[in-house]
């Protein structure tokens, strides 16, 4: 009697002390915000400076683009009346124009980085395929990706519309050197590496 009565008084303790610490965890839990959300702030938080940072690096491979076709055409080394406007696959020019062709580039560039940028604000109005699941849970983390992939894509572009200036560039000085597509591929390729790792991204936010 006295051993049954001394297990019962100890599980009684233990019970009363279980109870106890899950009170106050179910406390500790109510007053502090969820943690998804609270990790979803700092994520965002983190691509925001990252986005900036993008946004910095398109804005001054813009300037620097406008500024090397300004100095080509009217600075004191300026192109010729008469420049190559198209090469074949060889990387040989095969067609003639005016210099003033190089300032589709420019413009192009700056028209995409202004289009991404209007887009990327309009966040909430996203679609996405129908093989990611959307939910009130996952879509500001896919939302924030999107972003994220939208900045990427801006400087990328940027820099795509760059190196094809500056190739091109390269083979009006040195016209021996043809127009080689080297540098063009790889910036491609990158912009395509960043797509399948931001889809892949969002993939797996989704589930």
């Amino acid at each position: 009697m006295k051993s049954s009565y001394s297990l019962s008084a100890f599980s009684a303790l233990g019970s009363d002390f279980g109870e106890s610490v899950a009170g106050k965890r179910r406390e500790e839990q109510q007053d502090a915000p969820p943690r998804s959300k609270a990790d979803r702030q700092l994520r965002q938080e983190g691509s925001g400076f990252m986005r900036k940072i993008l946004d910095l690096i398109s804005l001054a491979i813009l300037a620097a683009l406008f500024l090397t076709v300004g100095l080509a055409l009217y600075g004191a080394a300026r192109l010729p009346a008469r420049i190559p406007t198209h090469f074949d696959a060889a990387g040989n020019a095969n067609g003639w124009g005016s210099p003033l062709a190089l300032l589709f580039l420019p413009f192009i560039a700056l028209g995409v980085y202004l289009l991404l940028t209007v887009a990327a604000r309009f966040s909430a109005l996203f679609n996405y395929p129908g093989w990611i699941k959307i939910t009130d849970e996952n879509r500001p983390r896919l939302e924030a990706l999107t972003v994220d992939l939208l900045a990427w894509m801006k400087a990328e572009m940027v820099c795509l519309f760059a190196a094809i200036t500056w190739i091109w560039l390269h083979a009006i000085r040195r016209p021996e050197k043809g127009f080689s597509p080297l540098w063009t591929l790889t910036v491609a390729g990158a912009i395509l590496v960043t797509i399948a790792c931001y889809i892949r991204a969002m993939v797996r936010a989704a589930r």
